[in-house]
């Protein structure tokens, strides 16, 4: 069932839907572009030569386009992150303008720019709302490609070294889908989130303790093996749907949907899949 995210919101003036929208389109377009240069080089050649232009003129279009797309994913983290601090501040909003002028002085709408690296990310989000974690670990695979795009973007800036493997940017887009997930339910949703992530903590502090049970001690009776499945069973309810937008989320659901079938009528020789199971959700949180 799906319990919040029917419509997002914008963040303070950044429409992070829309933009993700063209950073898809942008994606698709270069993918489409690149393989059929690719796959049909020849006809690009013989086009080229029609309309009398070397045909690293045309390879040189795409190249820019790519790189372009590079720009567009860091430009829409910068910018989801500063509308967000700009959201839970309520920047120029309050009825004091001593306040109002207090926050611009600190954060000004021409010079502030975050750090948008993962951990960066939790910490100024810890300054204001403390304690904030988010729902994924951040040594995700996903979220080392996007320091790589971040690295990448700075050289291509300062240097004009491009070296990003596109290959790697739909991870990269679905690490920003994520991010988005994270700040609209902190803006609409804080409270949600807080019981998703305690939820979540839950069932990896259950699943650590029945994978630590040793393997000829290991019994379908194990009373925690029942209450992880009756967490993931709750999880999965409420949840699955809005996670399942999300590629990053996904897993998740995967594992847990898992664990709450699991049968504990299951034959002895069949108990070791059981704990498996519980392991596996390990990874994704």
């Amino acid at each position: 069932m799906k319990l919040f995210l029917e419509k997002k919101q914008m963040i303070f003036d950044f429409d992070d839907t829309e933009r993700l929208v063209d950073i898809d389109k942008h994606y698709e377009n270069v993918k489409q572009l690149k393989n059929s240069l690719s796959d049909d080089r020849e006809k690009y050649r013989q086009f080229s030569q029609e309309l009398n232009l070397n045909i690293r003129t045309v390879e040189s279009c795409i190249d820019t386009y790519e790189k372009s797309l590079l720009i567009s994913c860091y430009t829409f983290s910068e910018k989801s992150m500063k509308n967000l601090i700009y959201e839970l501040i309520d920047k120029g909003n309050h009825s004091n303008d001593y306040t109002n002028k207090f926050i611009e002085n600190k954060v000004p709408s021409n010079k502030y720019v975050p750090d948008v690296r993962i951990q960066e990310i939790e910490k100024s989000i810890s300054d204001l709302e403390s304690g904030f974690k988010l729902i994924l670990p951040k040594n995700l695979h996903e979220f080392t490609i996007y320091s790589e795009m971040i690295r990448e973007r700075h050289s291509y800036a300062h240097a004009y070294n491009y070296l990003f493997d596109f290959d790697n940017f739909k991870l990269v887009i679905n690490v920003l889908k994520y991010l988005s997930f994270e700040y609209h339910l902190l803006i609409d949703y804080k409270e949600k989130r807080r019981v998703i992530l305690l939820s979540l903590q839950k069932i990896k502090r259950l699943s650590i303790e029945i994978t630590k049970v040793k393997r000829e001690l290991r019994s379908k009776r194990y009373p925690k093996i029942k209450e992880i499945r009756t967490e993931a069973k709750k999880f999965v309810e409420r949840y699955s749907d809005d996670f399942m937008q999300y590629e990053l989320l996904q897993p998740i659901v995967g594992s847990l949907r898992e664990i709450s079938g699991i049968n504990l009528r299951t034959p002895l020789n069949e108990i070791h899949d059981i704990y498996s199971k519980c392991e596996k959700i390990k990874n994704y949180l």
